[in-house]
């Protein structure tokens, strides 16, 4: 503000045949133009993301395996309410409970060993109310992006799902990826992140 007034002060200076009055009539003039202008500046959107690795459904995994933990993984996305949510480790079934659980969402993805149902999704939920979906695809991490298989020394196949999304109050477009790097190979998640 002070380097704004030292600005403004030079300005009025350099008009030496002005009056005291037309100054104060020049500066009041500026200072209610940037007062406007400040008031007509759109607030920037917030954006709320969240990325959450449900795991997959594994009986092995006892009291925390999927059954018991449903509802609370509903429960918690509600809680924390955010716009948009990627997924690792989804299962088909656990995608169909998601769904039913969070109606606010939609989501796009396929499996992973099939490009339909089959295997994890990486999937993209995000609030319908608020965007909409312009384009969506997939591809897998590996030298052959195009069909499910293994990429470099991965120990599972990997797919990349992503979404060019409309934000319905901004009007903004913007691409999403989502993706879940292998655990094992080394080669395949420094080959996946290119």
């Amino acid at each position: 503000f002070v380097l704004f007034f030292l600005k403004i002060s030079s300005i009025i200076i350099s008009f030496g045949d002005l009056t005291i009055n037309n100054m104060k009539n020049l500066f009041s003039t500026l200072i209610l133009s940037l007062l406007a202008l400040g008031c007509t500046q759109q607030q920037p959107e917030s954006l709320r993301l969240a990325t959450f690795n449900i795991r997959y459904d594994n009986s092995g995994d006892g009291p925390n395996s999927w059954p018991h933990r449903k509802d609370s993984i509903c429960a918690f996305i509600h809680r924390v309410d955010p716009d948009i949510i990627d997924m690792q480790e989804v299962l088909h079934h656990q995608l169909e409970v998601l769904k039913t659980g969070l109606p606010e969402y939609t989501v796009v993805g396929v499996g992973r060993e099939d490009g339909k149902t089959a295997g994890e999704y990486a999937p993209i939920f995000y609030k319908k109310s608020r965007f909409r979906v312009l384009k969506d695809g997939h591809f897998w991490l590996s030298q052959h992006t195009d069909y499910p298989n293994k990429g470099w020394d991965a120990a599972c196949i990997r797919i990349c799902t992503w979404g060019f999304f409309k934000d319905l109050k901004t009007n903004k477009k913007f691409w999403f990826f989502n993706l879940h790097m292998d655990h094992i190979g080394v080669t395949a998640r420094r080959e996946s992140s290119k």
